[in-house]
């Protein structure tokens, strides 16, 4: 089973946004965990988020390293006033600004939405993503994109740890 994880992980080194990598739901919460604060939103949210990115939203299924890069870009991993007082983890904008969401699984889904939305019209990589001001300000997209690129490196990079850790292999 680990061989399998591997696998996709090394094959999906490039980290795009279409490519959904099986995952070991607990193993990614702990790995999530471990970025975040302790109040923080994205707290215990990994099987939220690996559900939303395979939904079949648009028959794409994306890499959830990616969906929760964005929130944790998004609002400074789950701990932004945004976050905290409206759940939107995900900078989501609606008619009269931030949208507020009742449960954060709503904003997670929200986020994924949005990311399947650029990646029909063609936009399959995060810079794609940044550079085009459909996420964030074009002004900002370099910056955005190469913030959220390290955030979904240091996850993958976490979660591989954590899962050698677990069918120890060294």
């Amino acid at each position: 089973m680990y061989t399998r994880f591997i696998s996709q992980l090394s094959a999906n080194s490039s980290i795009t946004l279409n490519e959904s990598p099986v995952f070991d739901k607990e193993v990614f919460t702990q790995a999530l965990n471990s970025l975040v604060k302790d109040n923080s939103k994205m707290k215990n949210m990994g099987g939220a988020f690996i559900g939303s990115s395979i939904k079949d939203l648009f028959n794409k299924p994306l890499n959830p390293f990616i969906i929760v890069a964005i929130a944790m870009h998004e609002s400074a991993r789950g701990s932004s006033k945004a976050a905290l007082q409206k759940n939107n983890i995900g900078g989501i904008i609606g008619k009269n600004g931030l949208r507020k969401f009742e449960k954060v699984e709503q904003c997670i889904d929200s986020i994924t939405s949005t990311v399947n939305k650029r990646v029909t019209e063609g936009y399959t990589s995060i810079s794609k993503v940044g550079n085009s001001g459909r996420y964030c300000a074009k002004s900002v997209g370099p910056q955005w994109s190469a913030q959220v690129a390290s955030f979904a490196e240091k996850l993958r990079a976490k979660y591989e740890e954590l899962l050698k850790q677990k069918y120890d292999i060294k």
